[in-house]
């Protein structure tokens, strides 16, 4: 089981959670006595495809924070701010940008490595 998670997620974190969230929320409704069978993979991989779920909810999420949006706000807004590279706040929205472009480099991996699987 943990072979065929990681051969459709490439280990990608945010994706390997939401293969796990969908499984055990959705397909098995919360019941961890339950044991994951390989289908419930498939089906919960065919599932996020379909959604196209993607990081915009984590983004949206993240622009409540006061060190977020002092960061994005001008950007949106087209106010021209001055930062220091050394700014903790863009320090920490960079790293967060960086990894939801992974995230998202990773969810195509994910669809790549599925129609793979249907062609065998």
């Amino acid at each position: 089981m943990i072979g065929s998670v990681y051969h459709q997620t490439q280990g990608q974190p945010w994706l390997v959670n939401a293969l796990a969230r969908e499984i055990v929320v959705k397909i098995l409704g919360n019941d961890v006595s339950r044991t994951i069978q390989p289908e419930h993979v498939g089906q919960a991989v065919e599932t996020i495809i379909q959604r196209r779920d993607t990081h915009i909810d984590s983004l949206l999420e993240r622009l409540k924070e006061d060190r977020v949006r002092k960061i994005v706000e001008p950007m949106i807004t087209g106010d021209e701010k001055i930062l220091s590279p050394l700014d903790d706040d863009l320090q920490f929205v960079t790293v967060f940008l960086q990894r939801s472009r992974a995230a998202s480099d990773s969810h195509s991996v994910l669809t790549e490595n599925h129609q793979l699987r249907r062609q065998d």
